[in-house]
């Protein structure tokens, strides 16, 4: 699919996302390593930078978001746990750490706080298409989607 009505898709030579463009002028463009690997999320609204995410791999998932300058960590997962700024983004000015929990498929299912707070619980449907069953935190929202694959909010 290259347009679904409201945006429009580009596909790399290796099958690929590469940019999603909508009407408004916002873009998001995506880049890989040698390995197929992303490892730069790069959204414009217009001629405006919104976002420029870099990430860091582990074997065969994202261990770390950083800044557009590599200096700060947006978020760090590590065995089953994410450290986050309270909103999602930004530096960490107050981090706090989230144990999420993932499904037979690698999904991520629920995300707890503490010892036991529920943050945010999501469920999918058979083409991994994302819902949010509850989220307790205001502005809270994870990378980590369906098989334990990138998740994307600005693209949604």
């Amino acid at each position: 699919m290259t347009h679904d009505g409201t945006k429009t898709y580009d596909w790399g030579p290796s099958g690929e996302l590469i940019k999603i463009s909508w009407p408004s002028g916002k873009t998001i463009t995506y880049f890989y390593n040698g390995f197929g690997l992303l490892y730069r999320r790069f959204v414009k609204n217009g001629a405006t930078v919104a976002s420029d995410t870099r990430y860091a791999w582990c074997g065969n998932h994202i261990c770390q978001e950083q800044n557009a300058t590599n200096q700060s960590i947006v978020r760090r997962y590590v065995d089953g746990e994410v450290t986050s700024p309270i909103n999602g983004k930004g530096a960490f000015l107050s981090p706090q750490t989230f144990s999420y929990f993932k499904d037979h498929l690698g999904s991520v299912r629920d995300v707890i706080q503490g010892v036991g707070t529920f943050v945010a619980g999501y469920s999918y449907d058979e083409w991994g298409t994302r819902t949010q069953r509850f989220n307790n935190l205001a502005g809270f929202d994870l990378t980590v989607g369906y098989t334990g694959h990138f998740y994307d909010t600005d693209a949604q």
